[in-house]
């Protein structure tokens, strides 16, 4: 892991439902456990739950990500809270405040800024479902984005729509560094789809702007996107986590990466249906060995890139 500057890591996927509060969660006990110092933030801005998993009860929204956004000079260190995990703390959502769903960008930038200050080896952020501006730009501004699905068409579908989405919001903000002509002529193309291809723009920087299209290629390859395969019923299923590591290879032209797979155990879904947090279904071996081989999988990819 970096030192002296968090890595920042976004677990999104589009769907509802695949298992991404879960996974996050894991991941960040599973990395405290390793020794690191982690933050577990919860941005689904439209539907929190973090709090319920980890069993922590911010006393109101003055507690939780929205003193954050609302309030002008607010800290992270004003919001945090401890967890049962040694070295994991948590920033919880907000619990009734629906009107953040769409931050100015300066927020968002403000907040990543102070993420990237913060004295501690990972930052673990739990996105939203969806495709909003606000939830692809937390996956975009990350360090590593992992990507959460199920084997059914319908999440991978999904799963696919919002790595375009947010492929392009990162291509977007990094073509601004070359100045707004670039972008209005690239990003603004009419000859391109509303939704183009990634590959599209590519070649549409490469005919305009050949001066920049091995810098562009460059950076692409510094993207890192990691997968991992929810409810997983038979380790056959591990295939279609590699073919898609292959595809988002070829598609975007990123560095992605098969993290692993977490199996299907009916008894986590009968104790979450109990209402009972992270800290009971940790003592389910299988999701611990789980998740544990995911994060060894992560920490290794990521150390790898110094």
């Amino acid at each position: 892991m970096r030192k002296r500057k968090s890595h920042i890591i976004a677990v999104g996927g589009g769907k509802g439902g695949v298992g991404k509060t879960l996974t996050a969660a894991g991941l960040a006990a599973s990395l405290a456990e390793m020794g690191l110092s982690v933050i577990l933030i919860d941005v689904d801005l439209g539907g929190s739950n973090v709090h319920t998993l980890l069993e922590v009860e911010p006393e109101d929204d003055s507690a939780t990500i929205t003193r954050y956004f609302r309030v002008k000079g607010s800290l992270l260190d004003e919001i945090l809270l401890s967890t049962d995990f040694r070295g994991l703390k948590v920033a919880c959502g907000s619990l009734h405040n629906y009107r953040l769903v769409n931050l100015p960008y300066f927020s968002k930038l403000r907040f990543f800024n102070e993420l990237r200050r913060k004295e501690v080896d990972c930052v673990v952020l739990d996105l939203g479902s969806g495709s909003a501006y606000t939830t692809l730009d937390f996956f975009a501004f990350s360090d590593t984005g992992i990507l959460v699905t199920t084997v059914e068409k319908t999440a991978i579908e999904n799963l696919y729509r919002f790595l375009r989405g947010a492929f392009l919001r990162k291509l977007r903000f990094e073509l601004e560094k070359y100045g707004r002509e670039i972008v209005d002529t690239v990003m603004n193309n009419p000859d391109l789809k509303q939704l183009p291809n990634p590959q599209e723009v590519i070649s549409t920087i490469e005919h305009f702007y050949p001066q920049y299209g091995d810098r562009i290629r460059d950076f692409l390859k510094t993207v890192k996107v990691g997968i991992v395969l929810n409810m997983m019923e038979s380790p056959s299923e591990v295939h279609i986590g590699k073919q898609m590591e292959k595809a988002v290879r070829a598609y975007l032209g990123v560095d992605a990466k098969m993290l692993g797979g977490i199996r299907y155990y009916e008894e986590v879904k009968r104790r979450m249906r109990m209402g009972e947090g992270m800290k009971s279904l940790w003592r389910i071996s299988g999701l611990r060995e789980d998740m544990g081989s995911i994060v060894k999988t992560l920490k290794g990819w990521m150390d790898r890139d110094g």
